[in-house]
């Protein structure tokens, strides 16, 4: 660490950043000292300069995050079961018509 020159946080809008986090297998990360976190360190070549990086992955973190996902999740089933009962009543002159509407629901 003596030869540590800086430390800054990558914002995960960073593509690199983003495709990392993405790809890290489970089986890479490391316990940490500190319950609930783990940890991997890898070299990433960001910018034509060589870094090293180290993805922190919080038990915490990762519980809250699947909740706000699992909200999501439910209002977005919600919203397609509304749409789909709204879609069932309509009535269609033909099946070109028919086609037309659900374009437009999959837009």
């Amino acid at each position: 660490m003596s030869e540590l020159r800086w430390l800054c946080r990558v914002p995960l809008s960073i593509k690199t950043a983003q495709s990392l986090i993405s790809t890290l297998p489970e089986l890479e990360f490391i316990d940490s000292n500190l319950p609930g976190y783990r940890f991997v360190s890898k070299t990433v070549t960001y910018g034509e300069i060589e870094q090293r990086w180290l993805v922190v992955q919080s038990q915490d973190r990762r519980e809250s995050d699947l909740r706000k996902l699992s909200q999501k999740i439910i209002k977005a089933e919600s919203k397609a079961i509304q749409e789909l009962k709204k879609l069932s009543q309509d009535k269609f002159a033909c099946e070109a018509d028919a086609i037309k509407t659900k374009n437009t629901f999959l837009i």
